[in-house]
């Protein structure tokens, strides 16, 4: 059965984007818009993955937690990635008691970040 995990961890490490902007001065790349697509892919993963919850569809939920996995460790959003990696391993072991728990953390890390990563972008 899977611990009911706290994540105390930064909700953004500014480090990963940080990483970036040597790409960014190079002039091909803006973070800005990186980290718009993130949003932009990050809402509606974080819709199916909530239903996929609700659904009771561990093979689903396993899918969907693990591209958000993936999409946050790519902005830095470390608490949000940590989340979504204990909701992908609940959907490959099938065991999706206290999801619903997660989701409503994840969900509320997710508010957490956006205006840290608005920020980030926003410094120059």
């Amino acid at each position: 059965p899977m611990t009911a995990a706290t994540h105390s961890g930064p909700d953004f490490d500014p480090a990963t984007l940080e990483s970036l902007r040597e790409l960014e001065q190079a002039g091909d790349f803006l973070i800005a818009d990186y980290v718009a697509l993130f949003f932009r892919d990050t809402e509606p993963r974080l819709i199916r993955l909530r239903q996929a919850i609700e659904a009771k569809d561990a093979k689903a939920v396993q899918f969907e937690a693990h591209a958000v996995e993936g999409a946050c460790r790519e902005v830095g959003a470390e608490a949000m990635a940590a989340i979504a990696n204990d909701l992908e391993q609940q959907g490959h072991s099938f065991d999706l008691r206290g999801a619903n728990e997660k989701m409503a953390q994840l969900q509320k890390r997710y508010e957490a970040v956006q205006p840290l990563l608005l920020d980030f972008c926003n410094r120059r």
